[in-house]
């Protein structure tokens, strides 16, 4: 089959699970196990896109105002979505994000530390996009509902510290500086 960017082309099968996405467009020239990007070597069932150059999408449809929805419906958009964490594991967002309505969060702590000394990733991602990053913490603001939030981000980082206690001015969200690990 030909596949535009975005649609789902493989559903997920448990609750600890996410669908996944074509991520361009192209033709789906192989369902078949291959090596996975594990030091075991591992196999495991890969879908292959044969890419046509083109990175042609599907209309994508944003939310206006994310508030609008309930967490519930929010949750499910996450989850349809493929969201899931960057981590090794890649665990589904929905799923950390499914709080039980009378579970009460009291503090929402995002985490800005690199991983390893040397990486820059999340200290860019600060500097340029910290705007975007308050946004995100507001989403999950509104489907945790926590008391207080925090966003730690080591002391050698100091552009990206000013950037997002910039970005944060009058949200309610608290840039907090500890000393570095490494």
């Amino acid at each position: 089959d030909h596949v535009l960017a975005g649609p789902v082309i493989a559903e997920a099968s448990g609750f600890v699970s996410v669908a996944k996405h074509a991520p361009t467009s192209g033709i789906i020239s192989a369902i078949e196990d291959r090596k996975i990007a594990h030091p075991s070597g591992f196999t495991a069932p890969c879908i292959v896109i044969t890419t046509d150059g083109k990175d042609e999408w599907v209309p994508i449809h944003a939310i206006d105002d994310y508030t609008s929805l309930e967490p519930a419906a929010l949750l499910q958009r996450i989850r349809a979505a493929g969201i899931a964490g960057m981590g090794g594991a890649g665990f589904p967002s929905a799923v950390k994000l499914s709080v039980k309505p009378d579970a009460a969060i009291e503090t929402l702590i995002i985490n800005g530390t690199e991983c390893e000394p040397y990486i820059t990733a999340d200290d860019i991602l600060m500097r340029e996009r910290a705007d975007q990053i308050i946004d995100g913490v507001k989403v999950l603001q509104h489907l945790i509902k926590p008391a207080e939030t925090l966003i730690g981000v080591e002391n050698n980082k100091p552009e990206g510290l000013a950037a997002l206690r910039a970005a944060a001015q009058g949200s309610g969200i608290d840039v907090v500086e500890f000393p570095t690990k490494y």
